[in-house]
């Protein structure tokens, strides 16, 4: 039965077999296979691990767009908002009442620009990282 028509189960399996067919090869053959092999087992652990690593804190390989989150609420505390943090610039007007109240300040923005700073997007109460966003 070849290499090809076992099932193998892991890295570990894989090197036992490859190992078995070494053993039979050249003292040359042996030691260019033994070290690509190693190398390519290497390379698959420290990718796996910086993989859990990323999922551990939150990092995902992919980047969403602000408008379209990963998420419905917050996995951490069930809020339903998050936040960007952006730079304004610009001039505003604020309209106040003469009775102290708050009137519509709905064009508050319009003479300002804004930009994103960072990445993330976070959490609007626990303030922890949810996820990366595409700068708009």
């Amino acid at each position: 039965m070849s290499i090809y028509e076992k099932e193998l189960e892991g890295v570990d399996d894989i090197f036992n077999e490859v190992k078995k067919i070494v053993e039979n090869a050249s003292l040359g053959s042996k030691v260019e296979i033994t070290r690509m092999f190693s190398a390519a087992k290497r390379e698959y652990e420290q990718n796996r691990i910086i993989d859990v690593l990323k999922q551990k804190v939150g990092h995902e390989k992919s980047i969403y767009d602000v408008e379209n989150p990963p998420f419905q609420k917050c996995p951490y505390c069930g809020c339903e908002e998050f936040y960007i943090n952006e730079y304004i610039s610009g001039r505003t007007r604020y309209y106040r009442r003469f009775d102290g109240d708050e009137t519509d300040n709905a064009e508050m923005y319009e003479g300002t620009t804004t930009s994103p700073i960072g990445v993330y997007a976070y959490c609007a109460e626990c303030e922890k990282i949810l996820f990366r966003y595409r700068n708009i």
